[in-house]
């Protein structure tokens, strides 16, 4: 029987998957991580599950989800806008 060289780590999330977010998703599969991701654009998600990336229905279920997230946005605007559209995770 074989071992797996790359024991099972926690998901990793990533929103953005396009050309540099692809890039991020197959380095992290390559590295033994599951990937959940996210992305406005339904043919980007039919590509990254072609890559073995499960993805989610939305940012928000990448937060619940996962400890670690990485995002890769275009620029700051789109991360503000982002962020802003997350229900509030605080405790009360």
């Amino acid at each position: 029987m074989e071992s797996n060289p790359h024991p099972p780590r926690e998901p990793v999330g990533l929103i953005g998957l396009g050309l540099m977010g692809s890039a991020l998703a197959e380095r992290l599969r390559a590295g033994g991580f599951s990937v959940l991701g996210f992305d406005l654009r339904p043919e980007r998600l039919a590509e990254a599950r072609a890559l073995g990336v499960t993805t989610a229905a939305d940012a928000a279920q990448i937060f619940a989800t996962c400890r670690r997230v990485l995002l890769s946005l275009f620029d700051s605007a789109d991360v503000r806008s982002l962020l802003e559209t997350l229900p509030d995770q605080r405790p009360a």
